[in-house]
């Protein structure tokens, strides 16, 4: 069950292909890399290289370097990351770890409604006009998409702005992450007023060489604790979140809420979409936003990221300056995440997580065996489009590991298997070493798949892929295969992909496959040693935010080739060969069992 990966980008942006279990992401980036040979580079000194070659399975991976991280004492959390590209200019992400899935039934939609809501006025930038002026003087857009999102298990607010001095250009960080859910600020209802003198806001400066570090960590920090939340901004801002509700009402989004309410319907996140509910959406008042602002808005439910042209020391000065003064718990008197200084003097990877962990029913154990009720699917509640949806995919030949939909906005057909379990982290060289042999599994299937789309003039196939995903949104692994084709050339490209698939788990990888394969990815991890003083302040961005939500290990480029290299010098085929088979053995089960009164090896 469930559906390609592309059609869940309506609702939570870009997705990660096989990011836990496969080293290098996605395999399509660098497949034409395999004619370009670059050698190591000596950036580490022999020492180094020396202690890396000698790790052990179960020893830890080393960490970047460069990561500067620690916890106040009201138990906020943070990492700093200096980087100069672009030069002169800073990232600032705060996120919540607070979203869609700590809402109560009677909540559903508020805490993407809040996010909105905080960009509406706080005590010290008390109008929308002031919010609008402040993020334009930083050089950020004022618009949807621009400056937030929400996800079942977080809020994150995402500023940028140049180190010194105001803007020369007006940037949105939409985009920046690949990772978030609900992206929206609020959209621009000041009218008029372009033409005015600006005032001078609290804490700015006329002076055009003027420190935006402090002054984008107070906007912050007023976002975080010192919102208005006034019934009047928010009955403006109704409007607003509304229209975004009925805009996301696509095919797209519909097919998504079909995935998660098969595949997930053990927990609880077929009913807790960040967009929320309609009829909930508008009557939601003041009273309760302040409720869920002053339950989950506090400081040790959240993390500071910094990424830029800054001094790492400088920085964690001033977030002590700027939220170290607020009380650590809720404010609402519930008892929150304890700051446990302690815990956080370890490295990033091994801190405690937070947020909500999403509970699957089938990962307890003796669940879900025979004799016991496969949950029901969650009834949809969404807009009047995914309900409809939701119903003749119901009425139809569906069964407990089958769900079929069909809908005439639908012009392509897709397939996709997949099977759970519980999360996967890779922060020791034997999970880095796992990691490589799935990435080489799925370059392996690449290979032959791209092959044969190069022999055919008119391929039967849209696309084949495969994919072994961990995410702590979702709290799960995935092993996911999905083809997809043209509607009438379906049972063609079923075919096809199976038989790949079985002959890869039936025969293993050649020499000649293993060969071709090992070298495109040391050379693709030469590359980025070379490469690594070119990435983006955004890009070290998402990489630290993803070490501290996914734990796992964040190295230096040069680390992770040295690593690589010695790790994929003692990989036999016989040991990739077996990892296929347990890999895709699942799926040829199903589609031998098949689904809906079919078998999907056959002519259903």
């Amino acid at each position: 069950g469930g559906v390609p990966r592309r059609f869940l980008s309506s609702i939570f942006g870009k997705t990660k292909h096989a990011r836990a279990r496969n080293c290098i992401g996605e395999t399509s980036r660098f497949m034409a890399t395999t004619s370009s040979v670059v050698q190591t580079t000596d950036s580490l000194i022999d020492d180094a290289k020396k202690k890396l070659l000698a790790l052990k399975s179960t020893d830890e991976l080393p960490a970047h370097q460069g990561l500067t991280s620690g916890v106040l004492s009201n138990g906020l959390r943070y990492c700093i990351f200096p980087n100069k590209k672009p030069a002169g200019r800073f990232y600032v992400n705060l996120e919540v770890n607070a979203g869609s899935a700590d809402e109560e039934e009677h909540q559903r939609g508020l805490a993407h409604f809040l996010e909105h809501a905080l960009f509406l006025g706080t005590e010290k930038f008390p109008t929308q006009k002031d919010m609008k002026q402040l993020l334009r003087r930083l050089g950020m857009a004022y618009n949807a998409d621009a400056n937030a999102f929400t996800d079942f298990r977080s809020t994150v607010y995402t500023l940028s702005a140049p180190v010194r001095g105001r803007a020369a250009t007006v940037e949105s960080n939409a985009g920046l992450f690949g990772s978030g859910g609900v992206t929206t600020a609020p959209t621009e209802a000041v009218t008029g007023e372009e033409e005015e003198e600006e005032e001078v806001l609290p804490g700015t400066s006329e002076d055009d060489n003027a420190d935006n570090t402090v002054l984008v960590l107070d906007l912050l920090h007023e976002m975080a604790f010192k919102a208005l939340l006034q019934q009047k901004d928010i009955d403006m801002e109704r409007g607003a979140v509304l229209s975004e509700l009925k805009d996301r009402d696509s095919i797209s989004q519909r097919v998504a809420m079909e995935y998660y309410r098969f595949l997930h319907s053990d927990t609880v996140l077929p009913t807790r979409f960040p967009i929320g509910l309609e009829k909930l959406v508008k009557n939601f008042g003041a009273d309760d936003f302040a409720a869920f602002y002053n339950r989950h808005y506090y400081p040790s439910n959240m993390c500071v990221y910094v990424a830029g042209d800054v001094d790492a020391a400088d920085m964690e000065a001033k977030i002590q300056r700027v939220f170290g003064h607020q009380p650590a718990g809720p404010r609402d008197g519930a008892k929150g995440n304890d700051p446990d200084i302690l815990a956080h003097q370890a490295p990033v990877v091994k801190w405690p997580r937070r947020g909500k962990i999403i509970e699957h029913a089938s990962f307890r154990k003796g669940a879900l065996t025979d004799g016991e009720d496969v949950p029901a699917l969650a009834q949809s509640e969404g807009t009047s489009g995914a309900a409809a949806l939701a119903a003749s995919s119901d009425a139809a030949d569906n069964d407990a590991s089958y769900h079929a939909i069909s809908h005439q906005l639908l012009t392509e057909f897709s397939m996709s298997m997949c099977t759970k379990t519980e999360e996967s982290k890779t922060f020791q060289v034997g999970h880095l070493r796992q990691s490589l042999v799935d990435s080489l599994v799925g370059m392996v299937l690449d290979f032959r798949i791209n092959e044969i789309r190069l022999r055919s003039k008119d391929p039967i196939f849209n696309s084949i892929g495969w994919s072994f995903s961990s995410s702590p949104r979702e709290g799960c692994s995935m092993n996911s295969f999905s083809i997809s084709s043209q509607p009438k050339r379906w049972k063609e490209a079923l075919a096809l992909g199976l038989g790949e698939a079985a002959r890869l788990a039936a025969h293993g990888v050649t020499e000649g496959e293993m060969t071709q394969s090992v070298t495109t990815l040391n050379n693709y991890f030469a590359t980025q040693a070379v490469m690594k003083d070119s990435l983006e302040s955004s890009s070290w961005m998402r990489r630290v935010m993803d070490t501290v939500s996914n734990g796992d290990q964040m190295m230096s480029a040069d680390a992770k080739q040295i690593i690589l290299n010695q790790l994929s010098a003692g990989l036999t085929v016989e040991e990739v060969s077996a990892r296929a088979s347990e890999l895709f053995e699942p799926f040829l089960e199903l589609a031998a069992q098949g689904g809906g009164g079919g078998d999907m090896t056959g002519n259903s």
